[in-house]
């Protein structure tokens, strides 16, 4: 046994005291313990302290190279250890060993030799196509090689040819290729055709609708949409002048610039004095532009215009401007023309021609009178009746932009944007109408059961135990929905008047600036008075009444049932008393109104509901008690009757527009003849006018004037109606 360490400091255990003296005996104690490798037996190692183990023996042997051979043939290059570990021991060697493709392994020894990575080219796969180059380990199998070659096939059952990876088509591929079939609108589908294979059919048309707005320039790009008018035009508003410019939505009304126009040019004496929004009263001026360029030679616009810039000048201008074609009539360049005789219009686009040329197009003869002789414009002449499809503002020839920044033109531009406005105003007016068209319908369907809860909460039984304070708040909550309904409706009639249409409302700028300036000539704008759309305030009386009508009839129903609180009943007669008061009178203004403006439609409701309104206060007043002598009852009796004699004349007259009232006129008689019954729910004939009135006033298709002056709608062949 050896001990580690100096005799001299050790501390020997009492036990072993004996055996270490007889080592000291024999000098076997000493500084260092002498070790040797079992395998390399010449190798001395001296250790000292269990340090020197790590360095002289690391791995358990000697420093040394192990050399034992490893069980791959190569010898082992890591230092000497025990066996254990010579048998963990991986060779980093490269592989020796052969493939049976005959290709060496590129591997560690120690490694699997795996599938062989090299590198196989201008390989021939059985589909008949190459690849570039192939691993070596994929020749035995080519079958399971993925073709990446496009190539072009046809589909089995729809036939379209596409292009595909030459493996995809192997195991069955799905058609990319656009469907193209006819739809039932007249488009073809644009879905891809394996959504339509899968589905049966092809759905809903998604190719954007395309048809232009009547009131504005832009079309409508909602998916095709047939059956259906389009949606109101959503984008920025483009009217603009000047002064200003609309911040609305294009389908909004704009209101109309009051700033004063101005328009004035050095060659005569007066400007116009009109506000923006009216058409110039004063004639645009023939002379070239007196104004100097910075270039130093004269402008070479027309007078009234705002000057180019210098690189445009006939004299300075290079030499492709000089070649451009400036007279679409008779082609010339521009520098072979006489601007003095025929000066430029520059356009905003920066596009420019001869003041000739775009008069002809503009058709400024129509609009002033001229000189036959001298070719001078004299004066403004009243405007032409247009159809109102022709109203849209003519634009640049070329690019079609609008000339709307054009002075020259403005009493045409400004002319045109009225007509624009006007079919906006119709447009949403209508749609403001068929909107108020359906709550009432929603609210008459509503109204059996909502007067069911109320008799049920207000019998002799439940009603005697409720104050009178309950009593009128249940009476004003129970018609606090129609009387809101009421408002909106009376608020959209004032929003129709005349004086909220934009020729009504450039009307009074006229006459307003005629009344600040004695020398104004009011008549050079001279309008036609059946632009004025008075068709919408018809309906919407229309519409006042019939909501009327089911307010009194429902709270009539309610008073007339014997088993409601008698408080209750009291309260609402009077409460019909005072709503059906003033309305036959009403209905015979609106009667007269329909009759002179030519609306037989209209005229024929208000003639139903006088009949109506007048036997509802004759029961009332009598339900009131009230002493009505037989005179009274007979004649209310003979004009209500009267009244739908007259309405079954106009059925007679207009079959194809009123044959919807027929089924009204039969009810309502029944009612005037002493039937206790008439309902409110809308007729589905009714519903096929009220649809047929929404579509009709749409923001797209064709305007045209019918033989009694209304501005009605040409449906395309694509929308569905005709």
């Amino acid at each position: 046994m050896y001990i580690i360490g100096d005799a001299n400091t050790a501390s020997p255990v009492p036990m072993w005291s004996s055996v270490i003296q007889l080592l000291e005996k024999n000098d076997n104690i000493g500084p260092k313990l002498e070790l040797h490798c079992s395998r390399h037996p010449a190798n001395k190692i001296f250790v000292s302290s269990p340090d020197d183990f790590a360095i002289h023996s690391p791995e358990g042997g000697c420093a040394e190279k192990c050399k034992l051979r490893l069980s791959c043939g190569h010898s082992c290059m890591v230092k000497c250890h025990s066996s254990a570990l010579h048998r963990a021991v991986k060779c980093m060697q490269m592989c020796t060993r052969a493939r049976e493709c005959g290709h060496m392994c590129s591997k560690k020894c120690s490694d699997p030799c795996g599938g062989c990575p090299e590198k196989v080219f201008n390989v021939r796969l059985p589909c008949g196509h190459r690849v570039k180059e192939l691993e070596c380990c994929n020749m035995k199998d080519l079958t399971r090689i993925k073709c990446k070659q496009l190539v072009v096939r046809e589909m089995p059952k729809c036939g379209h040819r596409i292009r595909v990876r030459c493996h995809d088509y192997k195991r069955g591929i799905i058609c990319t290729h656009t469907c193209e079939s006819l739809l039932p609108c007249g488009h073809t589908c644009r879905k891809p055709c394996w959504m339509c294979a899968q589905a049966g059919d092809h759905g809903s048309c998604q190719v954007p609708c395309g048809r232009p707005y009547t009131t504005c320039s832009h079309m409508c790009d909602q998916p095709c949409h047939p059956s259906t008018p389009c949606a109101s035009c959503y984008r920025p508003c483009e009217v603009r002048c000047n002064h200003s410019k609309c911040d609305k939505k294009c389908s909004e009304l704009c209101a109309p610039c009051v700033e004063v126009c101005g328009w004035i040019c050095v060659h005569r004496q007066d400007s116009c004095s009109m506000p923006c929004a009216v058409p110039c009263n004063v004639v645009p001026c023939n002379r070239r532009c007196e104004k100097k360029l910075r270039c130093g030679h004269q402008c070479p616009g027309v007078c009234g215009e705002k000057c180019p810039d210098p690189k445009l000048c006939q004299k300075c201008c290079t030499q492709d401007i000089s070649e451009r074609n400036v007279d679409l009539i008779s082609f010339e360049k521009y520098g072979q023309i006489d601007i003095d005789q025929d000066p430029l219009i520059l356009l905003s686009c920066g596009h420019f021609y001869t003041v000739s040329s775009l008069d002809g197009i503009m058709e400024l003869s129509q609009y002033y009178d001229t000189d036959v002789q001298t070719g001078e414009i004299v004066s403004p002449k009243a405007f032409p009746r247009r159809m109102a499809s022709e109203t849209t503002p003519k634009g640049c020839p070329e690019c079609r932009k609008s000339l709307r920044d054009i002075n020259r033109y403005n009493r045409i531009v400004k002319r045109a944007l009225l007509d624009e406005a006007t079919r906006r105003f119709v447009a949403h007016a209508n749609s403001t109408f068929a909107g108020l068209v359906k709550e009432i319908e929603m609210r008459e369907a509503l109204m059996e059961d909502e007067q069911s809860a109320f008799l049920q909460d207000w019998t002799h039984a439940v009603g005697e135990a409720k104050t009178a304070r309950q009593m009128i708040e249940s009476i004003e909550a129970y018609q606090i929905k129609g009387i809101r309904l009421l408002q909106a409706i009376n608020q959209f009639t004032k929003s129709v008047t005349r004086e909220e249409q934009p020729f009504g409302k450039v009307n009074n700028l006229i006459k307003a600036a005629v009344a600040k300036q004695q020398d104004s000539k009011p008549e050079a704008f001279g309008f036609d008075e059946s632009v004025i759309e008075t068709g919408f305030q018809f309906r919407a009386k229309c519409l006042t009444l019939r909501l009327n009508w089911d307010i009194v009839l429902d709270l009539h129903g309610i008073y007339s049932n014997s088993s409601i609180d008698s408080r209750i009943r009291s309260v609402l007669r009077d409460a019909v008393a005072a709503r059906v008061k003033g309305l036959p009178n009403t209905c015979q203004s609106l009667t007269t109104a329909c009759q002179n403006a030519k609306f037989p439609q209209q005229e024929a409701e208000a003639r139903i509901y006088y009949a109506l309104f007048s036997m509802l206060a004759l029961r009332n007043s009598m339900a009131r008690g009230e002493e009505i002598s037989p005179d009274t009852s007979d004649s209310t009796h003979e004009r209500a009757l009267s009244s739908l004699a007259q309405v079954e004349d106009l059925i007679s007259q207009y079959p194809g527009s009123l044959a919807y009232l027929k089924n009204d006129t039969e009810k309502a008689t029944r009612f005037v003849m002493g039937g206790t019954f008439y309902s409110v729910v809308t007729s589905e004939e009714r519903r096929e006018v009220y649809r047929a009135m929404a579509e009709q006033f749409s923001g797209t298709g064709h305007w045209y004037y019918c033989e009694n002056n209304h501005p009605v709608r040409l449906f395309s062949f694509t929308s569905g109606v005709i």
